[in-house]
């Protein structure tokens, strides 16, 4: 289902990469969008945009208190798995990086993924 779902923080939109929102929670989508806040939000790394990603968005994502915020990695092929959010801190509270051969078990969804599974098929870019 194609939903949109934009973040207007200090009146800058932040967009995410791919967003989940839970079948127990499907009410808060209607009209082609989402009212609320998703379950988790997983943004792709670019490396012309880093710092959108790593900081000015995780910020965001705090503040708005989603429940979990995937960094996926492609230059290091890991992903940085973030919970537990503070929004009066701006951050989250738990930050766990899983490495290339390991394994991510989701701490607020039941999802469970090899990280090499998330690389398969794409390109080393650091050859």
């Amino acid at each position: 289902m194609g939903a949109d779902w934009r973040l207007y923080d200090r009146m800058c939109p932040v967009q995410p990469d791919m967003l989940v929102v839970q079948t127990a929670r499907l009410g808060v989508i209607h009209d082609r969008r989402i009212y609320g806040v998703p379950d988790l939000i997983v943004e792709v790394v670019s490396p012309s945009n880093a710092e959108q990603d790593m900081d000015i968005k995780r910020r965001a994502y705090a503040r708005a208190a989603v429940p979990g915020y995937w960094i996926v990695r492609p230059v290091e092929r890991d992903v940085m798995v973030c919970s537990n959010p503070d929004p009066v801190a701006e951050l989250f509270k738990n930050v766990e990086t899983i490495p290339p051969g390991g394994t991510l078990t989701s701490p607020t969804l039941p999802i469970q993924a090899s990280i090499a599974n998330f690389f398969a098929n794409a390109p080393n870019t650091t050859l």
